[in-house]
Order: structure tokens, then sequence, then C-alpha cells
């Protein structure tokens, strides 16, 4: 079973998840994030400090939600993964290192870091 919690603030919306992510809860995860953000976020995060597994249809949503969120032009992080699940995402090589961080705080921090290099017009790392 996954528990699913919704926080969006100007734009910015995460998903603290608990439980599983796996075969049974992954699709209905996947609808339930789509359907909700009709209009894209600016930013998507999906906390994942209260689950304890993911399977490879898991993994699979994470990926579509990635690639929905940059077909709307938005950011897409994971946040607050516990060492297991970790390690899982690790084995399967599933994300890019950019979109994982630490905890929430690490997140957002990067996101308006994003946002203030997108606002200036740079195109290179600070």
């Amino acid at each position: 079973m996954l528990d699913i919690k919704r926080q969006a603030v100007l734009g910015k919306v995460v998903y603290h998840l608990q439980g599983r992510i796996d075969g049974q809860s992954s699709e209905p995860l996947y609808q339930q994030i789509i359907k909700a953000e009709a209009v894209a976020p600016k930013s998507l995060t999906l906390s994942l400090g209260g689950v304890d597994f993911v399977s490879s249809a898991g993994i699979r949503t994470v990926i579509k939600l990635t690639r929905w969120c940059k077909e709307r032009g938005a950011s897409f992080a994971i946040a607050s993964m516990q060492t297991g699940v970790a390690k899982i995402f690790e084995i399967a090589a599933a994300l890019p290192s950019a979109s994982v961080f630490a905890s929430e705080a690490e997140a957002d921090a990067y996101f308006e870091a994003m946002a203030r290099k997108a606002n200036r017009g740079d195109d290179e790392d600070d």
C-alpha cells in the first residue's frame, strides 16, 4: 500500500510518499499525479523518505514522471530516499544524479538556483 500526500506552493509540488511503490501502486500513483497536475507545475518532487521498497514497475513510473515533466518544461526531483531505496535506483541506473537530492530543502535550493540562472539567461553552471 502507498500513502500519497500532495503539497503545493507557488508552482512547486511535492508528493510525500509512504509505503511501497510496486506493481500494484505504481500506475495509480502515476495517474493520480498527472490528473492532479493538469497545469504542469514549475517543479515536481517525489519525497521518498517514507518509501521502503521500489519495484521495477516503480522505477518505470519514476522514469515516466521524469519524461512527463520534461515534456512540460517542469523540473523533476527525488528527495529523502532511504538507503535501501537509493540502492535500488543506483543498481537500476535509472536516474540522472542531478535529480536526486538528500532532502527537500536541497531540492528547493537547486530549483531556486536554476530559476535564478534562467532569469539571468545563463546556460553555464554556476
